[in-house]
């Protein structure tokens, strides 16, 4: 398979996942597969149930879905155009378990049973080459050894820092270890790039937008959301998972000295945070989960969007989805400067604050002048596509496939 005439041939792609088919949110992942899937057949393989998450949902259609698959009494795979995404196994619970003999033998039984399913669908689709792209489910690092030759190469897709506790415990050694057998590893911010750069081929390419969103802001610009809309003037709007990466205080603070502000919060919300003094604010609207679709309504519902995340050490390695979505809207977008390369990036088109005063003069701007820079901001995500990214990534395999080819060809001299 000549890897240098991508535009040219339709190329095989398997992608493993960290994401669902059925998540609320929208994903890195799950972008950048369909956005493959326009000139490649894409396998996306989704991120197993475990026996525990059986347990804890057991009443679920969702659940039931993942049991059936495991036994075979129905389908594991979802068709879509040019691409398909497989449901694995229900696997063994790992996490719990100290780094040791047991935790190995556990850890290789679901990196067999993965493995099977995965091999028995390329089997059917007859894929005897194929790119293989590990996308953040650094819980099977070994999952190449198991599948069927054909492999040409193999990328890991760093989307962010490993921050919560739980997924530490393993998820940093098994991180470096998915790194160290991989060809070359794909980072969605620049900081998350360099920390790769000493053990691999280390590039760099940021989340984007989708093109249909972009479209959809296009031709549907008076389509509000009467709730939020009736809520008055001044309104910001936060779209997203409600949970560690918030500066409460930060919000609470703003919000608390502008009682004529109004901040509408959407997303699925981490049930920890509920007892945030922000949450007691009149002026502070919680409006619960949302679909995909329903993005660019609630967007044109407020007359600010916001990303106020916290400063600290693990927001360096983040670069949100909604930094491109927000910006296709041209509504301004205010931030806490969590992210320096972030900051100096998007500058032009984004305002950035460090402390409280800095937000309320930033985001005091933003509502005085709501159309300043709308159609720089639009040109902003148009230029990052996600269909752009998933050319900017074939490239790089490119690159190191004729890096990888030329090297083996040396070796054999």
């Amino acid at each position: 398979m000549d890897l240098m005439h991508l535009d040219n041939r339709l190329q095989r792609v398997l992608i493993l996942g960290l994401v669902r088919h059925d998540d609320q949110i929208a994903s890195t992942t799950m972008a950048l597969a369909k956005s493959f899937s326009q000139n490649n057949e894409v396998l996306l393989v989704e991120h197993p149930y475990t026996l525990i998450d059986c347990m804890k949902s057991f009443w679920k259609k969702s659940t039931w879905k993942r049991i059936r698959a495991t036994f075979g009494l129905s389908t594991p795979i979802i068709q879509g155009t040019n691409w398909q995404i497989l449901i694995p196994p229900v696997t063994l619970p790992v996490n719990w378990l100290k780094r040791g003999r047991l935790y190995k033998i556990f850890q290789k039984v679901n990196h067999r049973l993965i493995g099977r399913t995965i091999n028995r669908c390329l089997t059917k689709l007859k894929w005897n080459e194929y790119v293989y792209i590990n996308s953040y489910n650094y819980h099977y690092p070994h999952l190449q050894q198991y599948l069927i030759e054909g492999c040409l190469l193999r990328t890991y897709h760093c989307v962010d820092p490993i921050i919560k506790p739980y997924t530490r415990k393993h998820g940093l050694i098994n991180e470096k270890l998915t790194v160290l057998q991989s060809d070359l590893v794909i980072s969605t911010s620049l900081s998350l790039q360099q920390k790769w750069a000493n053990m691999n081929s280390s590039y760099l390419i940021t989340n984007g937008v989708s093109q249909s969103l972009i479209n959809q802001f296009n031709t549907d610009k008076g389509e509000i959301d009467p709730t939020i809309r009736s809520l008055g003037t001044s309104l910001f709007g936060y779209f997203g998972a409600i949970e560690r990466r918030i500066d409460y205080n930060l919000l609470e603070k703003v919000f608390k000295k502008n009682p004529q502000w109004k901040l509408v919060m959407a997303g699925v919300i981490e049930p920890r945070y509920m007892d945030s003094a922000l949450f007691q604010l009149p002026n502070v609207h919680l409006i619960g989960s949302y679909q995909y679709h329903e993005l660019v309504k609630l967007i044109n519902s407020v007359d600010v969007t916001i990303i106020p995340f916290k400063k600290d050490d693990a927001s360096s390695g983040i670069f949100p989805l909604k930094v491109y979505e927000y910006l296709a809207s041209g509504k301004p977008v205010v931030s806490t400067d969590f992210n320096e390369f972030l900051t100096c990036k998007l500058r032009d088109v984004m305002d950035f604050a460090s402390n409280d005063q800095e937000l309320q003069r930033t985001m005091e701007q933003a509502l005085r002048n709501p159309s300043v820079g709308g159609e720089r901001r639009k040109l902003t995500a148009k230029r990052n596509t996600w269909e752009i990214k998933a050319k900017q990534f074939q490239e790089i395999i490119n690159i190191e496939y004729e890096r990888k080819n030329f090297k083996s060809c040396k070796e054999q001299q």
